[in-house]
């Protein structure tokens, strides 16, 4: 997985069960208002998008991209299974 991932965020994701999403954006101290620029998107589409669990390959690679972070450490809940089906 790229560079690696915190344990914090790890611990957010996984113990908290937060979103991948906002578990790095609340690492990176980014509000969800300029996540939501970043991203082209408005606000509350943004906090919608933070309420789901595993979000689309494509919204994954867009918070990645404003985050500056790989794609690779944004899908920790990855899919590697799903391509299988």
């Amino acid at each position: 997985m790229g560079d690696g991932i915190p344990q914090a965020v790890v611990e957010d994701v996984f113990i908290g069960e937060m979103s991948p999403i906002k578990a790095w954006r609340r690492h990176f101290g980014r509000s969800d208002r300029s996540m939501a620029v970043g991203m082209g998107m408005s606000l509350g589409m943004y906090r919608e998008l933070e309420k789901v669990s595993r979000p689309g390959k494509a919204m994954l690679e867009k918070a990645a991209k404003v985050l500056g972070i790989e794609f690779d450490q944004i899908d920790m809940l990855n899919r590697e299974g799903e391509d299988a089906q």
